[in-house]
């Protein structure tokens, strides 16, 4: 049993396009989001959160940034 032929490859690709998947590239905020979604990440807003609570701006911006 053989393929295609060229001729009939030509065919189909012309009625109903390349054999491809289009990719999807993620939105960029979406992206940023997640890169807080995590236990670390957890961590140091509660740090930063109990720093501002305590009354320490310096160490809390310094934590945040």
């Amino acid at each position: 049993m053989t393929g295609l032929t060229s001729k009939e490859a030509n065919i189909r690709r012309e009625k109903y396009g390349p054999n491809t998947i289009p990719e999807s590239k993620p939105h960029f905020f979406s992206v940023f989001l997640k890169k807080f979604w995590a236990p670390i990440p957890w961590m140091l807003e509660a740090i930063v959160v109990l720093e501002i609570i305590f009354k320490k701006p310096a160490e809390a911006s310094i934590i945040f940034i």
